[in-house]
């Protein structure tokens, strides 16, 4: 862009900013600037560059499917991934900016219903022979860096978990 008096106009340098252009390399213009990532980046706004990063694997064990899949991104770059599996269990991984994994998938929510809930008029149990299929999650990071899952199991439920990252 440009600046000015009123009278004279002068060209700002947008690629003194350490924020333009991260990851590549950035060339001022009459009234704008270019950024050209580097190997391996990509812009998608034209203003900063991001890491390629090829598909993986969410989970170590590679039996069953992993699907119903969430995304959210922490300030720092890190973020963490929700699922869902063929059992009814909902999972959540979180990885670092690069995408290498911190810790083990961290089983949010199990098969198994061990606690009360009430429901139709009634409280039911483990012992109740209820199908609850735990499907549907979705991810979110807070301020503090910690995250929240949710799902849906034939009513929500949200379970806060402290960050690894």
């Amino acid at each position: 862009g440009y600046s000015g008096n009123g009278v004279d106009c002068t060209d700002n340098d947008e690629c003194a900013s350490s924020t333009i252009c991260m990851g590549g390399t950035c060339t001022n213009t009459p009234g704008s600037f270019q950024c050209a990532c580097n190997a391996g980046w990509e812009s998608l706004d034209g203003i900063t560059c991001s890491v390629v990063q090829p598909e993986f694997q969410l989970s170590p064990d590679s039996s069953g499917d992993q699907i119903l899949t969430t995304v959210a991104m922490a300030a720092d770059g890190s973020f963490i991934v929700s699922w869902t599996s063929n059992e009814p269990a909902v999972y959540a991984q979180v990885y670092t900016v690069s995408g290498a994994r911190i810790g083990l998938p961290i089983v949010v929510r199990a098969g198994a219903i061990d606690h009360m809930w009430y429901a139709n008029n009634r409280w039911y149990g483990p012992s109740d022979s209820l199908v609850h299929s735990a499907y549907a999650p979705t991810v979110a990071v807070l301020s503090s860096g910690d995250f929240v899952v949710a799902w849906t199991e034939s009513w929500s439920y949200v379970l806060r978990c402290a960050s690894s990252a």
